[in-house]
């Protein structure tokens, strides 16, 4: 009796793997026919950069420093659809990044030229060169007379710049319309609040920066809170990203790179990742 029980429940817990190994097969199935149809749920925050280089602008509002009022162009937080997913192709003539060590990253000194191609049709969609300074910084309008205060920028892609030239920026922009501002752009593409934290206290900004006083602005989008976690969608990028973390003091205390600090969870983001279900819902 005992025998047949055993056996019955051997035999349940069989039949319940493998209709688990179905579902998740038929799910993995439908969602990878999806994904080479281009198409995922897709929740997007419509960028339009600046006039010269496109034509679409979602919206705009001013913000105001001292006697500059200048447009911003801002992503609409609310365009949220089911639409076709364009894969781009991102090309660099040589490498943009230089990564050092516990999660740190800078862009490189000197010119890159990026260019990025749209799969689906073939489109060229930007092709620029970003030019860094000695202190690995995208170059900005330099005047001619040293004005009185500073404008440091941090953030990420956005006010490093992506797809625009450099007079294109947002803070070369700004310095050259405002006189007073001698402006430094210390964002870069995939920068986080944790990746910002890290490389403010790397660099010595106090023999690098001139005028000492001034004004910085940090420029936040949502998937800042992603980067500074190191969550799932988009890992294998992001688990090279500085994890702090946020002692009873109230102190940030660096721990090394995500992938160092917690190598299980490295470990499971990666395979996760891989899952066609979790790549259509972006998860």
């Amino acid at each position: 009796m005992m025998s047949s029980k055993v056996s019955k429940n051997i035999f349940a817990f069989a039949f319940g793997l493998v209709c688990v190994a179905a579902l998740v097969g038929i799910t993995e199935g439908i969602c990878f026919y999806l994904n080479q149809r281009d198409h995922k749920i897709d929740f997007y925050r419509q960028l339009s950069p600046a006039p010269t280089s496109r034509s679409e602008i979602d919206r705009k509002f001013e913000i105001t420093a001292g006697t500059l009022k200048l447009p911003i162009v801002s992503p609409n937080p609310t365009s949220w659809s089911f639409r076709p997913n364009r894969k781009k192709v991102f090309q660099f003539d040589r490498e943009l990044y230089e990564w050092g060590d516990r999660g740190f990253f800078q862009p490189v000194v000197g010119p890159v030229r990026a260019t990025v191609n749209d799969l689906a049709s073939g489109r060229q969609i930007y092709d620029v060169t970003y030019t860094m300074d000695e202190h690995h910084r995208r170059i900005t309008y330099i005047p001619k007379e040293e004005p009185p205060f500073s404008a440091l920028f941090l953030g990420g892609s956005f006010v490093f710049g992506e797809g625009l030239e450099d007079a294109d920026t947002l803070p070369y922009q700004f310095g050259l319309i405002d006189p007073d501002f001698r402006t430094y752009n210390l964002a870069f593409r995939g920068y986080g609040p944790n990746s910002v934290l890290l490389r403010l206290q790397r660099e010595d900004l106090r023999s690098t920066i001139s005028p000492k006083g001034g004004v910085s602005f940090y420029f936040f989008i949502n998937d800042h809170i992603n980067r500074a976690l190191g969550s799932l969608d988009g890992y294998s990028w992001r688990r090279r990203f500085p994890y702090y973390e946020v002692e009873p003091s109230g102190q940030y205390q660096l721990r090394g790179s995500f992938s160092e600090t917690f190598p299980f969870r490295d470990w499971l983001f990666l395979l996760l990742e891989q899952s066609e279900f979790f790549r259509f819902f972006q998860i």
